[in-house]
């Protein structure tokens, strides 16, 4: 059968030197996307036979061969497959050419099969997984990635008119929390975890963040850092498998999902209930009521987070991002999840913020650009970024004088 499996990564590796250098924020989320890959996947994988597919599923499962697990890796490159075999040669990683959808094993080989990248593509995911569910054990999982079709369902523009705009964006593979149930029981399989991701990666547009953050170029400025950053790359992480991960998965563009060989019968799956429960909260969301919402979410968990923002570059991202989170969802109370001292930095921004907002509103109207049409050009340039920043500073004392008299 003629494979419709495609790797763009394998690609980037012909070739590399011909192609422009990327951009830094890009550089920086894909380092993160594959951390985040490989610490989900590690967390998913069973002992102790692996077969990865593909050169994403290869990377993600090289540090589990250090780990002890035996790693198979199929590639249907030739090229991408003699330079693992010479980077890898003192990993206990066998490579194999071949093809996803005619894997070249013998029936119930393995433990676990590990296929990411499948987002990439429009594919026969029902037959490709018949394929892959051959060569596992009765025991055996299937773990793949997707797209998160309830993430976009409210956001056609975003994910239309991106691709539209963007050749380099090809035809998406996307489930439903529906379908995930479907496809599960078509193939007599059990959802074992679906685990939303992919917030920060900007690998696809998030319906959140696309207008908001994603198309600024200070947040991209910002998101760079990643690349150089391991302590704001440690937020980062912990954002997306110790937050994002544990919440519906309608919240993040991608799911990772795990499903187990089972004789059970997998109707009535309830976990795609948790997709609509939190959308529907009208009352507080405070630290404590997430507590009762997600078990994975606790004391130990708050002083992670609030350890992980003692880097003030760390707290700029989360007070930035959570100020978005904030206009989306107005019940959350976020300040009940730090500690004094960083709660009091935040109220003393948004009060920043909010004065800013008010000075420029009133000067904006102060300086009358017709009074420069005398003037020659440069006088004007000059005049207008020296007026301006005069009355910009005036309003601002007489915010403070009146704040005080108040």
């Amino acid at each position: 059968m003629t494979s419709k499996w495609h790797f763009s990564l394998a690609e980037q590796e012909v070739g590399r030197q011909s192609q422009l250098p990327e951009e830094p924020y890009r550089l920086a989320t894909r380092k993160l996307r594959e951390r985040v890959s490989r610490d989900i996947c590690a967390s998913l994988v069973k002992p102790t036979r692996l077969l990865a597919i593909g050169e994403q599923s290869v990377k993600a499962a090289l540090p589990l061969a250090e780990l002890g697990y035996e790693v198979t890796g199929l590639l249907d490159s030739k090229t991408i497959l003699d330079y693992r075999l010479r980077s890898a040669e003192e990993l206990p990683v066998n490579f194999k050419l071949g093809e996803a959808f005619d894997l070249p094993f013998a029936d119930h080989q393995f433990d676990t099969l590990l296929g990411l990248g499948l987002y990439r593509q429009s594919i026969d995911l029902q037959t490709l997984l018949v394929e892959w569910q051959r060569v596992l054990k009765p025991t055996g999982r299937v773990i793949f990635d997707c797209l998160a079709l309830g993430h976009f369902s409210d956001a056609i523009d975003v994910t239309l008119q991106s691709r539209s705009a963007n050749k380099n964006i090809p035809d998406l593979a996307a489930l439903s929390s529906e379908s995930v149930n479907l496809l599960a029981d078509d193939l007599n399989m059990k959802v074992a975890k679906v685990i939303p991701h992919g917030v920060f990666d900007m690998d696809m547009p998030s319906q959140y963040w696309h207008e908001r953050l994603e198309q600024k170029q200070w947040w991209k400025r910002f998101v760079s850092l990643l690349q150089i950053d391991d302590e704001l790359l440690e937020l980062a992480v912990f954002l997306e498998l110790d937050l994002v991960g544990f919440l519906p998965p309608r919240v993040a563009p991608k799911l990772m999902i795990a499903l187990d060989q089972s004789i059970e019968s997998t109707q009535g799956n309830c976990w795609a209930q948790h997709d609509v429960l939190l959308p529907c909260v009208t009352q507080d969301i405070d630290f404590e009521w997430l507590k009762t919402y997600c078990r994975c979410i606790d004391d130990a968990w708050r002083s992670q987070l609030n350890a992980l923002l003692k880097p003030l570059r760390n707290r700029v991202f989360f007070y930035h991002l959570f100020a978005e989170v904030r206009l989306l969802l107005p019940q959350l109370q976020i300040t009940s999840f730090l500690d004094e001292s960083i709660a009091s930095q935040f109220a003393r921004w948004d009060q920043q913020y909010e004065t800013n907002s008010k000075v420029m509103a009133i000067t904006k109207s102060w300086y009358d650009n017709h009074s420069t049409e005398l003037l020659n050009e440069q006088d004007c340039e000059l005049r207008l970024i020296v007026g301006q920043s005069l009355e910009y500073m005036l309003a601002q004392q007489l915010f403070a004088y009146f704040q005080n008299k108040n």
